[in-house]
């Protein structure tokens, strides 16, 4: 955690604080740190003494999960088959990282929503999350989601407040597929039929691109992405997808990809930063040096279109 703070501490601020909101897992590791720092002991103990013990959770691991003999193995579908993370897996930190049952999960959230071991139920009624679900515990088929990810796992809690049921579904797989899931049992349950499941939305823009061509896509994209988590920004569909065909050695496939994101989200700095990226090794640095000044000037605190402009400048 302390590597994580260190690189935070180095960090220019995007706004002051309490004046804009940016999805940042650097938020949650700053937390646990104030927490070890109040207490004097460390983040999983607290996590272990306040929720673990007290709800009697058997089947969760808070560290040293690398050893784990029944850990599953995280997968992601790609460009070139299913991989396994195993490369990429880390220790819990307070921004995620725990290992648990769908029963464990169960009793956590029945104790969060409708407990008192966990919150006293005073506090519930100022603190502004339940505040707002408050409504919703009288109105039926209200569902609430909590979800997480991480390179070949996604899970999600989908709870229908008042009729106190909960849907849990843990994937070994990246999302949305935990998500699409949980919402295919919640339809089932209002007597609907679940959606057919769909290509994850990165492998869908590829498959659409090589077999009808990048205006096809580019004419299509929404749909063609609608497998996807619906609160991520879609401008990193096809970043993501360059990359990997860029790693794979198909430099002018990425090109194409890398070009069209500029055209869908020309207001977004990292994809004219990655289109510089995909410029400079076709060889056209002055085209590049353009992609890069025109990240800046969307995001002048971009630290690699700074360095990037600096370098083609001279």
């Amino acid at each position: 955690m302390e590597t994580i703070l260190g690189i935070a501490r180095n960090q220019e601020l995007m706004f002051e604080p309490g004046t804009g909101h940016e999805y940042s897992n650097v938020g949650y590791a700053l937390l646990g740190a104030i927490i070890e720092k109040v207490t004097g002991k460390s983040y999983v103990q607290n996590v272990k003494e306040r929720i673990v013990d007290p709800l009697g959770m058997k089947h969760i691991y808070l560290q040293e999960i690398l050893n784990k003999p029944d850990r599953t193995i995280g997968y992601m579908k790609t460009i070139n088959g299913i991989e396994d993370t195993e490369i990429v897996l880390a220790e819990p930190r307070p921004d995620g990282g725990f290992w648990c049952t769908p029963s464990d999960l169960l009793l956590f959230y029945q104790n969060f929503f409708y407990g008192n071991k966990l919150i006293p139920e005073n506090s519930r009624t100022t603190d502004r999350y339940f505040e707002r679900l408050m409504p919703s515990f009288e109105k039926a088929n209200s569902i609430e989601y909590l979800a997480g990810g991480t390179n070949g796992h996604n899970s999600v809690i989908a709870q229908l407040l008042k009729e106190n049921i909960s849907i849990i579904v843990l994937a070994n797989m990246d999302e949305p597929v935990a998500e699409k899931v949980a919402d295919g049992i919640f339809d089932i349950l209002k007597g609907k039929e679940p959606p057919i499941p769909k290509l994850p939305a990165l492998l869908a823009s590829y498959e659409a691109y090589k077999t009808n061509g990048i205006a096809y896509l580019k004419d299509n994209f929404e749909n063609v992405t609608s497998n996807f988590y619906p609160d991520d920004p879609k401008d990193g569909i096809l970043n993501n997808l360059g990359y990997q065909l860029m790693e794979a050695g198909k430099q002018e496939e990425a090109f194409d990809l890398f070009k069209l994101n500029t055209e869908l989200f020309p207001e977004i700095a990292n994809c004219w930063d990655s289109y510089g990226e995909i410029l400079l090794k076709k060889g056209d640095r002055k085209a590049a040096l353009d992609a890069y000044k025109k990240a800046l000037f969307i995001n002048p605190g971009l630290p690699s279109a700074q360095e990037m402009v600096k370098k083609l400048s001279n």
